[in-house]
């Protein structure tokens, strides 16, 4: 099954490379570079947060109506994370000296 969907993936990735051309005149187009490529990762971690809240609302009525327990335990679980995130984001990194 595996080597089925990487075949699939190759033909999808050839066909694209070698099928699609640029149809933007070469003064139009944008080369990226590193700025361009921080602010798209920028934007895609401000749309895990979203993600993050979609996968977890199913979880609060998962045992059915009668119960509040998983809704309970979902809250506990993120915010648990949400204060976590902050604590291991700002931990001081250690700088490598050059010599």
């Amino acid at each position: 099954m595996f080597a089925v969907l990487a075949g699939i993936g190759v033909a999808l990735f050839l066909g694209s490379l070698l099928g699609l051309r640029e149809t933007l005149p070469p003064g139009q187009r944008e080369t990226g570079g590193l700025r361009a490529t921080a602010r798209t990762f920028r934007a895609l971690l401000g749309v895990a947060q979203f993600a993050l809240g979609g996968a977890a609302a199913p979880l609060a009525g998962i045992a059915g109506p009668g119960t509040a327990v998983p809704m309970a335990l979902s809250i506990a679980v993120l915010a648990v994370l949400a204060a976590a995130v902050p604590a291991v984001a700002a931990r001081p990194r250690q700088v490598a000296s050059r010599n």
